[in-house]
């Protein structure tokens, strides 16, 4: 059962990612906002609500179903949406993240959340 979703989102060839504080799941690892599905809440309504409680960035419209992700025990936990904006945006972070940055695709920081990983893997592979 998913219980987290978060959407990655990026602009052209640019990702925005969130380098997770001491303080969360992760942490030390550059991902995507998101967080606990709030009972009785859609996967893709609490990753809006997530990003914007964590960023301040408001995504409307429908977003990319990207993938459901395991635990690591076999559980499938997170479901990681995509949106792409149709220009940059500056986030202001809360206390689960401790950096972020616009990064080229092919340029990425280290390390990436797994799910970032395949998140990436979808979008570009046109």
């Amino acid at each position: 059962m998913v219980e987290v979703a978060g959407i990655f989102i990026y602009h052209k060839d640019d990702v925005l990612l969130f380098k997770r504080s001491n303080k969360v799941r992760y942490n030390g690892s550059w991902s995507a906002p998101g967080g606990h599905i709030e009972h009785n809440e859609s996967a893709a309504d609490a990753a809006k609500r997530e990003t914007f409680e964590e960023t301040m960035i408001m995504i409307s419209g429908p977003i990319k179903m990207i993938g459901k992700f395991d635990d690591g025990k076999g559980k499938k936990r997170y479901a990681l949406f995509a949106k792409e904006l149709d220009s940059k945006v500056e986030p202001v972070i809360d206390d689960e993240h401790s950096d972020w940055g616009w990064f080229n695709k092919d340029n990425l920081p280290s390390p990436l959340a797994p799910f970032i990983i395949h998140g990436i893997g979808e979008i570009y592979a046109r």
